[in-house]
């Protein structure tokens, strides 16, 4: 059994979180005057003191697992203030998401977005979706960080002229409701 001396601390100061969530909101409103959403990127850190905070300031939460939305909820964030996406979800993780209505899940492949169909159709339950796309985009950065490029295994990329034929099949079933398309060329 580890020392209390032993064990790790995280140190976050409130006041910065806070200043930075408003410095984000009076730049959105200063070059985007239209209507906007900020998402925390819950892989950064959370726990429920965090989620707690982002509930205070009505920001929304990006989650990419069944216990971040776990947490998410928990926390008190609104279903329609979350967000799911990730490149493996399990049946389980899209079942919570689901029934939770949260606000979308972003696909990242055709066999998720069948899923998901299929999810959706037992539980007789709708779920706005975002399409991964990946755009085949070189950035400097790290390899491991480098998700835009066609050899990332995030998106859409090499079946990404069969969307259509794929958004047609599982939204002919009123349970999966496109809403958009997702692009993400790096973690930085």
């Amino acid at each position: 059994i580890a020392k209390l001396s032993e064990r790790p601390v995280y140190v976050f100061n409130e006041l910065t979180i806070r200043e930075n969530i408003n410095s984000y909101r009076d730049a959105l409103n200063l070059f985007y005057p239209k209507p906007s959403s900020l998402f925390y990127a819950s892989k950064a850190f959370l726990n429920l003191a965090m989620g707690s905070l982002l509930f205070q300031e009505k920001i929304g939460i990006d989650v990419c697992s069944e216990g971040e939305l776990y947490i998410a909820l928990k926390a008190k964030i609104p279903p329609s203030h979350i967000i799911m996406h990730g490149n493996n979800k399990s049946a389980q993780e899209l079942r919570l998401a689901v029934q939770s209505n949260i606000h979308c899940i972003i696909v990242d492949n055709k066999d998720e977005l069948f899923l998901l169909e299929k999810v959706c159709s037992e539980l007789k339950l709708q779920c706005n979706v975002l399409l991964r796309i990946n755009p085949d985009i070189e950035v400097a950065t790290h390899k491991y960080m480098d998700t835009g490029t066609k050899e990332s295994k995030f998106g859409f990329y090499a079946d990404r002229e069969k969307i259509p034929e794929y958004l047609k099949k599982v939204c002919a079933s009123n349970y999966v409701k496109f809403k958009g398309i997702h692009f993400h060329i790096g973690s930085n």
